[in-house]
């Protein structure tokens, strides 16, 4: 249809010396702006404000990878936490680059939403790779994680994801004590499932073994 949007929003320019927003008004195909000489890198989208896909060079990617969560700015780092996603998804980053940026980002990041977003786009890189490693390394930042949330949300993907014979032998004693309200009854038969198909020399066990909430909001066996 060759139809056109204006839109507004900020870039970010990088220097040796300092990290400042300059905003751009995107009115034509084509747009130019000032860019100070010094400048180093220039992200676009940084206030998260412009709609469409941002494509990421080598050196952004690389600099981002390093730096996003030094970004004291808590919009900036969510929009350009978006950013990395969206080149992911169009193939600009490797699965295994993805996932370490984002569990770097599970153990510096302190915003609960920012947090929560990490936990929603680490499923996918974690399946595609099928890293044992990862995912021991993964249930060691879950069990540390002190945001009950995201705790929950990570656990919950590996419940269902994980590969390693150790992450398996500790989500076992987990579903077997039954003792950690972090998890509902849903979460507890979950986990009873996963691990009927991983045992399955105990699956019957496992599935006969059910569990209810008692008055006191603490899972007992039944």
């Amino acid at each position: 249809r060759n139809l056109m949007w204006t839109q507004n929003f900020n870039v970010m320019l990088v220097s040796d010396s300092q990290i400042r927003h300059l905003e751009v008004n995107v009115v034509d195909r084509i747009t130019i702006i000032p860019i100070p000489k010094e400048t180093k890198i220039v992200l676009p989208n940084s206030d998260g404000r412009g709609y469409g896909y941002f494509e990421l060079d080598k050196s952004k990617i690389e600099w981002l990878s390093e730096n996003l969560f030094n970004l004291s700015d808590e919009t900036t780092r969510q929009s350009m936490l978006m950013l990395l996603h969206e080149n992911y998804c169009n193939g600009k980053i490797l699965p295994n680059q993805w996932i370490q940026i984002l569990m770097r980002g599970l153990s510096l990041e302190l915003n609960p939403l920012i947090i929560s977003s990490i936990c929603s786009y680490i499923q996918e890189p974690l399946i595609t790779l099928k890293n044992q490693d990862v995912e021991k390394e993964l249930f060691q930042i879950a069990i540390s994680c002190q945001n009950r949330s995201s705790k929950l949300q990570l656990m919950r993907i590996l419940f269902s994801n994980t590969l390693s014979k150790e992450v398996t032998e500790r989500i076992y004693g987990i579903w077997d004590n039954a003792t950690d309200n972090l998890y509902g009854e849903t979460d507890y038969m979950t986990m009873a499932w996963e691990l009927a198909l991983r045992y399955p020399e105990k699956s019957k066990q496992i599935i006969n073994k059910s569990y209810i909430i008692s008055y006191s909001g603490r899972i007992v066996s039944q």
